[in-house]
């Protein structure tokens, strides 16, 4: 038996359907603009961040975050040295490009310890702390419209 092949009009495109339950990956930023005028001049970005006051979630707020980072995979790794001023500015840039990230700690001993003064140095708020795998937020979009 032969498969039968559908007919379509020339002008008519055949978009593939989207799985109901994929994530569809959008910018956190709404002006694409200023945030190119602003990753030009990375130190300056680094300044603002560095600089931008944390809000307070609840926990409703926490719990969503933690759906959300479930899927994804950890962009940092913290190897035997510990907390070096490099893995810093990798957590840095890694929460500027994607809001909220994990970081995977090689076999610490105080691993809550470590969590927090990760979320302290990189001025990130610790969402939660999954085995070795930290997840960290940071509200990237205040910064755009800070700028301003």
């Amino acid at each position: 038996m032969k498969p039968t092949k559908i007919k379509t009009p020339k002008n008519q495109k055949i978009t593939p359907k989207r799985h109901p339950l994929r994530k569809v990956h959008k910018s956190p930023f709404t002006n694409r603009k200023a945030v190119k005028e602003i990753k030009q001049d990375s130190n300056k970005l680094k300044e603002l961040y560095l600089k931008s006051e944390l809000p307070e979630l609840s926990r409703k707020e926490i719990k969503k975050l933690r759906g959300e980072a479930h899927h994804l995979n950890p962009l940092v790794q913290i190897g035997a040295k510990g907390i070096t001023p490099e893995t810093v500015d990798a957590i840095i840039q890694a929460i500027i490009d994607h809001q909220l990230i994990k970081v995977r700690i090689h076999e610490p001993k105080a691993k809550n310890e470590m969590a927090q003064e990760l979320a302290s140095k990189s001025n990130s708020i610790l969402v939660g702390l999954i085995g070795h795998t930290v997840i960290l937020y940071h509200p990237t979009l205040e910064l755009v419209k800070t700028d301003k």
